[in-house]
């Protein structure tokens, strides 16, 4: 919902927020401006036509390290939807680049001044299309053109997720396909990729498809990453589905790593970010995939503190990670009404948590379903940004347009500013 005026002034919005936070209303919404069509599909004897936006945005959200009004957007890895077999998936715009975007606020909406489009170390544009089969960290997806063509896979496709934005111009970006973190400078061009076995522990391997890495932060501008999973392991897979023990990897710049424990309220929820708050603490942006305006919906931050949490790591470096008894933490905790209580018999203890907001009681306004991207504006704001899957959805097995239920606008991007109370 919008505050009746409002409160930020080009250039000097995050100046308002840390000279006068009283002043400031504790709920805003900034839309982004349109930025045109990426393409546009007709069935073939339909006279409806699906527009796929030039959005996209959403999947998360970097505050620009040396100018208050600006902010980083980055997108997933491009247009898609799901078909009607279990591993296909169709990319209306395949030759979609994934990209940072760079917003400034002007007057009161979000507008788009620069892309950095994303490129493998030869500084060639990367995709979004779906790894080949065999090759590590491939999904087992395969893409296909809206018109049932199938599409080459590619051995360097990536599936954005999170961002972190360094004061050199350089950037550290998560991604679910293999899991990757992979740094880029400020051309787009790779110049680091970790992968399981190769700067991240060979269980990370195991993460769901598209349930990668799904948050990342950093406490010290880029040095360390803290990254979390979005969902529990497939380690094996009926545990992982049956468990509500999501990961969180540190990546310290040593290359050594730790792993921690956040239990999820509900096996059925996910992890969509998680920001740095000072010394050992951070929140969670945890959630379901239902709309806001669904009396049922969750979305909540969490604060948590890693400073008593039990290092989960395996010295062995094992496939599976830790063990205890012979069984994985997931199936430590599959299926465990307490798993705090799983993990304790154990003499493992997970992160703290406690609630911090809920959004949906916060903005009830804020009419979108997938709340992906957030980042610090201030010492208790936060800005967040929805992803709006380019304006398009599956719809009876074809393409159609993404709208919130009851409406007939396609879904778009749209920056949503929250006063976070301490805990």
């Amino acid at each position: 919902m919008r505050s009746s005026t409002p409160w930020f002034a080009t250039g000097a919005f995050a100046l308002a927020f840390m000279s006068c936070p009283r002043t400031v209303p504790s709920v805003s919404t900034v839309p982004v401006a349109p930025a045109g069509v990426l393409a546009t599909w007709a069935a073939p004897g339909s006279a409806d036509t699906v527009r796929v936006l030039n959005g996209g945005y959403g999947s998360a959200i970097a505050r620009h390290p040396k100018h208050g009004d600006r902010f980083f957007l980055l997108t997933d890895r491009g247009p898609n939807y799901a078909t009607a077999t279990e591993e296909g998936v169709a990319f209306p715009k395949p030759d979609f680049a994934p990209q940072i975007g760079l917003f400034v606020l002007q007057g009161d909406s979000l507008v788009r001044q620069g892309v950095i489009t994303l490129k493998d170390a030869q500084c060639r544009p990367l995709t979004g299309l779906p790894l080949p089969a065999g090759r590590p960290g491939a999904t087992g997806e395969v893409g296909y053109a809206v018109d049932g063509t199938p599409l080459p896979a590619d051995t360097n496709g990536v599936d954005t997720e999170g961002l972190v934005a360094n004061a050199d111009g350089s950037f550290w970006v998560s991604d679910e396909y293999g899991p990757y973190l992979f740094r880029v400078n400020a051309e787009g061009c790779t110049t680091k990729r970790l992968t399981a076995g190769a700067g991240l522990p060979r269980v990370a391997a195991k993460r769901r498809v598209n349930r990668g890495f799904e948050g990342l932060t950093s406490p010290d501008g880029g040095k360390t990453l803290v990254a979390m999973f979005q969902a529990p392991l497939d380690n094996p897979k009926a545990a992982g589905r049956a468990s509500r023990l999501a990961r969180i990897l540190v990546v310290e710049p040593t290359g050594a790593t730790r792993q921690y424990a956040y239990l999820l309220e509900d096996k059925g929820f996910g992890v969509s970010d998680i920001l740095w708050m000072g010394g050992s603490r951070y929140l969670v942006l945890e959630r379901d995939g239902k709309w806001i305006g669904d009396s049922t919906a969750v979305k909540r931050f969490y604060a948590i503190d890693l400073k008593d949490a039990t290092d989960l790591s395996d010295p062995a470096d094992g496939a599976t990670g830790r063990l205890v008894d012979g069984k994985t933490l997931e199936e430590l905790t599959a299926g465990a009404a307490d798993p705090a209580a799983a993990l304790a018999a154990a003499g493992l203890r997970p992160v703290s948590k406690v609630l911090a907001l809920d959004i949906v009681q916060a903005a009830p306004g804020y009419h979108h379903d997938k709340l992906e991207g957030a980042t610090r504006v201030s010492s208790n704001t936060v800005a967040i940004i929805n992803d709006d899957d380019f304006g398009v959805t599956e719809a009876d097995g074809g393409l159609g347009t993404k709208h919130a239920p009851g409406s007939s606008t396609p879904d778009r991007n749209e920056l949503l500013l929250l006063r976070v109370p301490r805990p």
